[in-house]
C-alpha cells in the first residue's frame, strides 16, 4: 500500500472512531488495532491523536472545497453561482457535522483548533467568491465598488451562519427551496444587479435533488440507463456513462445529457472486464473528481429453456448482467469512502424475485444482483455507503414494443395497473435512491410492476 493510501487509511478509521467514541474517547492505540496497521506504522505517520484530528478535520473541508470549485466552474449567471455557492457551503458543512457523530461535539468545543485547520480552506474560498465576483462585474451584470472586501463580507457572513444553519434556526418554518427565491433577491440588491438585465430572463433557482453530485451509470447510451442519467442530469448531477462502444447514438446520447447545463463523458467499456473497469473508473475519478452514485445497468438477455441452453448463454448473461456489477462496485467502493458516503442502485428484475421459465441464466443474475445490493449495504453501511435495488416489470421499450400483441396483452392482464412502466418510472425510482430522500433507505428491493407480484 502506498504512503497516500495508508496515510488516507489511517485518517478514515480516525474519522469512524471519532465519530463512534468521541476525541476524548478513543486512543492511538484504538486507531492502530482498527486500522490494522500496528502502533509503529501509525506513529510514522502521526505524532499523536491531535495530528490525526487536524487530518480529519483538513480531509472534510476539502471535500467541500472540491465542491465550491464544481459550482464556481459551472456555466451560469454570476449572481445565481453566488447564491448556489452560498447554499453548498452551508449544506455541505451541516453534513459534514452531522454524518460525524460524537465528533460534532468537538467542532463545536474546539472550534479554535477547526479555525487552525480550515483557514487554507476560508482564504480559497474567499478567492472563488473573488472570482466570481469579477466574472460579474466585467460582465457589467453586478455594479461593485471593491470585489475584494465583498468577497470577505460574504465568507465571514456565511461562517456566522454555519452554527445557526446546522441547528435548523435560519428562516423559522421555510424550506429551503422556499428560502432560495428570497436569498436570490437579497443577493441581487446587495450586488447592484442591473434590473434591466434579470427581469428580461426568468429564473428557476431551484436546486436539484443531485445538484453537484457525480453519477456514474453503466450501459446508458441508450433505454432504461438513458433515462435515468436525463433525469439525474435534471436534477443537477454530472454524467459518467459506460456502454461498450460509444458510436454515433453514444455522442448523440452524451451530447442530450450535456445539453441539461452538466458535465457528461461517455467512456467505451467492457463492464464484464475487471481490468478494463478499474482503468475507466479511475479515468472518472481523475476527470469528475469523486463519484458519489453508482447505477449498475449494463445487461443483456440470452434466452433458452435450461434443456437447450448453451453454457456460453449462460456465462455471456452472468459476466455482463452479475459479474459487471461487482467489478464497478469494486472499483468504486474505495472512492466513495475515501468520500464518505455514496449510493449504489443495482437494476434488478421481477424475475430476479420470482423466475421465470426459459430465462434461467437472466434471472439468476438478476437475483444475484439483489443479495449483492443487500449485501454491500450490510458491509457499506457503517462507511455511510448505500445500496439498494429495482426491480423492473414489463416496461415500455423498443424490444417489449416488438413483441407480438397477443403477448403484450397477455402481459397487461396480469399488471393491476392495466398499463407497462415506462423508462420514466424508472428512473423516478433511481432517482428517489440516489438522492437524500432515500438517505434512510438501504439494502432494499423496489419492484415496479405496477402490482403484478403483489
Amino acid at each position: 500500500m502506498s504512503i497516500t493510501k495508508t496515510r488516507s487509511l489511517f485518517v478514515d478509521v480516525a474519522r469512524q472512531l471519532f465519530a463512534q467514541k468521541g476525541l476524548e474517547g478513543t486512543t492511538m492505540n484504538d486507531i492502530a488495532i482498527v486500522s490494522k496497521k500496528g502502533r509503529r506504522t501509525l506513529y510514522t505517520y502521526f505524532k499523536n491523536k491531535e495530528e490525526i484530528y487536524y487530518a480529519v478535520i483538513e480531509t472534510e473541508v476539502e471535500r467541500i472545497s472540491e465542491k465550491m470549485d464544481e459550482v464556481a466552474e459551472r456555466d451560469m449567471d454570476s449572481e445565481q453561482k453566488i447564491v448556489m455557492l452560498v447554499y453548498t457551503h452551508l449544506s455541505m458543512i451541516k453534513e459534514a457535522v452531522v454524518r460525524n457523530g460524537n465528533l460534532r461535539a468537538e467542532f463545536f468545543r474546539n472550534i479554535w483548533m477547526v479555525e487552525r485547520v480550515r483557514k487554507a480552506f476560508d482564504q480559497d474560498e474567499i478567492e472563488i467568491f473573488r472570482r466570481v465576483l469579477q466574472e460579474g462585474k466585467d460582465s457589467g451584470r453586478l455594479c461593485i465598488e471593491n470585489v475584494n472586501l465583498t468577497a470577505d463580507i460574504i465568507h465571514f457572513c456565511l461562517k456566522g451562519l454555519e452554527v445557526p444553519y446546522i441547528y435548523g434556526r435560519v428562516g423559522d418554518g421555510i424550506t429551503v427551496d422556499e428560502s432560495r427565491p428570497i436569498v436570490m433577491n437579497m443577493v441581487r440588491r446587495c450586488l447592484g444587479v442591473n434590473p434591466n438585465i434579470y427581469k428580461l430572463k426568468k429564473y428557476n433557482f431551484k436546486m436539484g435533488l443531485l445538484q453537484g453530485k457525480n453519477a456514474l451509470i453503466t450501459g446508458a447510451a441508450r433505454g432504461i440507463g438513458k433515462a435515468i442519467a436525463l433525469k439525474f442530469a435534471e436534477e443537477g448531477a454530472n454524467i459518467a456513462f459506460t456502454d461498450l462502444v460509444i458510436d454515433e447514438n453514444g455522442k448523440a446520447t452524451e451530447a442530450e445529457i450535456a445539453a441539461k447545463g452538466v458535465k457528461c463523458v461517455g467512456y467505451a467499456s467492457n463492464a464484464a472486464d475487471f481490468a478494463q473497469t478499474e482503468e475507466v473508473v479511475a479515468k472518472i475519478k481523475e476527470e469528475f473528481g469523486g463519484i458519489d452514485i453508482l447505477v449498475n445497468n449494463a445487461g443483456i438477455t440470452k434466452d433458452g429453456l435450461m434443456l437447450r441452453m448453451s453454457e456460453s448463454q449462460w456465462d455471456a448473461v452472468i459476466a455482463v448482467n452479475l459479474k459487471s456489477a461487482f467489478n464497478f462496485i469494486h472499483a468504486a467502493l474505495p472512492i466513495m469512502m475515501r468520500q464518505k458516503g455514496g449510493s449504489i442502485i443495482n437494476m434488478a428484475s421481477v424475475v430476479g424475485v420470482h423466475g421465470n421459465a426459459g430465462q434461467a441464466n437472466y434471472a439468476a443474475s438478476k437475483a444475484g444482483l439483489i443479495a449483492l445490493a443487500k449485501s454491500i449495504a450490510q458491509e457499506m453501511g457503517p462507511k455511510g455507503i448505500r445500496a439498494n435495488a429495482i426491480a423492473p416489470g414489463f416496461i415500455e421499450t423498443a424490444m417489449t414494443a416488438a413483441l407480438p400483441e397477443a403477448v403484450r396483452a397477455d402481459w397487461m392482464k396480469k399488471i393491476p395497473l392495466r398499463r407497462g412502466g415506462q423508462v420514466e418510472d424508472v428512473a423516478n425510482t433511481a432517482l428517489y435512491l440516489a438522492s437524500d430522500l432515500s438517505s434512510y433507505v438501504s439494502g432494499q428491493v423496489i419492484q415496479l410492476d405496477g402490482g403484478m407480484n403483489m
